[in-house]
């Protein structure tokens, strides 16, 4: 996975003309697919952060009322 990302980077770096907002476009389709796999599965990672994520919730539902 690791040499996967290095090739996909360096030919991100090679595209010539590409702004900002193409970077940023690419970025968050590379999370989205990274966090739809991580909801796909039940691993200690997904586990964290659905917890930090509940917490959070919790935390602003006690403040708002």
């Amino acid at each position: 996975m690791e040499g996967v990302m290095k090739k996909f980077i360096s030919f991100l770096k090679s595209q010539k003309g590409q702004g900002t907002v193409e970077y940023a476009l690419i970025t968050l389709a590379i999370v989205a697919i990274i966090i739809a796999v991580l909801m796909a599965t039940n691993n200690p990672l997904r586990t964290a952060i659905q917890g930090a994520f509940d917490k959070v919730v919790t935390q602003v539902n006690t403040q708002a009322a």
